[in-house]
């Protein structure tokens, strides 16, 4: 949406307060491959990649706040970095799924009545 801002589009953002406060997986996840030809390397990157160093490379090129609270933040914007004190919702967790479920129903009754 930056970019679209910054090319002249009219778009703007709203802070939805009233909404669940919510943090998605989204695409920043890891994988580990069952019976990987060579485990320990799998061991090594994983610690890097979620210890102080690598948080702090993943954060720079993501543009995405990291969990950990011992890294600097200084090139996030601060609406994207987390606040310590509200406890968030993760969406992505199972007892969301009849959530999802009745959104989806819901959705396609209102396509079928179109």
């Amino acid at each position: 949406m930056d970019e679209a801002a910054r090319l002249g589009l009219p778009v703007a953002s709203k802070d939805l307060k009233e909404s669940i406060a919510e943090l998605s997986a989204q695409w920043n996840n890891v994988m580990v491959i069952n019976q990987a030809p060579h485990p320990n390397a799998t061991r090594v990157y994983v610690n890097w990649l979620l210890g102080k160093e690598g948080q702090l490379a993943y954060q720079k090129t993501i543009e995405t706040a990291s969990l950990r609270m011992d890294i600097p933040r200084d090139s996030i914007k601060p609406e994207d970095v987390p606040n310590p004190s509200v406890q968030y919702d993760v969406t992505q967790h199972e007892r969301f799924l009849p959530l999802r479920d009745e959104v989806q129903n819901l959705v396609k009754e209102l396509a079928s009545r179109r």
